[in-house]
């Protein structure tokens, strides 16, 4: 009996020293544990701050290379704005004429341009009682000056028939047609907003001439705009001692214009 309780304390004595054994070794992996998830965190803040700035680089390679953007839709226009849009076939500008008492309209299209600077415009004059349309050959060879723009042919279309105009009667019956289509002095003189039935266009280059035409003294005052096709007129008044007559765009087109020969 002695010898039973003996060797019962000698086994509580040793199952007593291996507890705290088991213990050490359970926390010595539980630190071995915490230890390698520190090491894989710190590897993987690394390698996150060695990609970061591996982009960091990258993007300060890409912008260095970078191209410069294209002038913005503002910049452009503004660059555009020294003069008529060119000449493409479809552009059209009607004008109002009054002229004292009398009432007219006048339109303007382009019917054809080719590659040598000669282009087909169409004038259609309306008044009361009297329709015609004017097909002129006109030659481009320089637009600032009334000298370099040479109409080599005309025809008119009226209700009894078509007529061509001999040479002789082109420079009489076209010189305001060409005087028109002379480039308009943009970035000169002052501007001014005009109101017009075709709409409200804000700084129109303003030019006025004293000329001599005819015997008759004429002052007359341009509004020009860059965004009117084919002459660039937005509004124009001729002052004579006894009277006035003012041509008021009424309407306008890039593209629409209808052909009538």
């Amino acid at each position: 009996m002695a010898l039973n309780r003996r060797i019962l304390l000698a086994l509580l004595s040793l199952t007593a020293l291996g507890c705290p054994q088991e213990k050490s070794k359970a926390s010595e992996e539980t630190d071995d544990d915490d230890s390698d998830k520190k090491k894989k965190k710190k590897k993987k803040k690394k390698k996150k701050d060695e990609d970061d700035e591996e982009t960091e680089k990258t993007a300060a390679a890409t912008a260095t290379a970078a191209p410069k953007p294209p002038p913005t839709a503002t910049a452009t226009a503004k660059a555009e704005a020294s003069k008529v849009p060119d000449l493409a076939v479809g552009q059209w500008a009607r004008y109002d004429i009054a002229d004292g008492p009398e009432r007219a309209s006048q339109e303007l299209r382009v019917t054809k341009v080719d590659g040598d600077g000669t282009v087909t415009l169409e004038i259609e004059g309306k008044q009361v009682g009297s329709e015609s349309v004017t097909e002129a050959v006109i030659e481009m060879k320089d637009r600032s000056t009334p000298e370099g723009i040479v109409v080599k042919a005309a025809r008119v279309k009226t209700q009894t028939g078509i007529v061509t105009l001999p040479p002789s009667g082109i420079a009489v019956s076209l010189k305001d047609e060409v005087r028109m289509l002379v480039s308009p002095p943009f970035g000169s003189g002052k501007q001014e907003d005009v109101k017009t039935p075709a709409g409200d266009f804000a700084g129109c280059t303003v030019d006025e001439k004293k000329v001599s035409e005819g015997g008759a003294q004429i002052t007359r005052t341009t509004w020009w705009h860059a965004t009117v096709p084919i002459t660039g007129l937005v509004k124009e008044v001729e002052r004579m001692k006894s009277s006035t007559k003012t041509y008021t765009l009424a309407a306008f087109g890039m593209t629409g214009g209808k052909k009538a020969f």
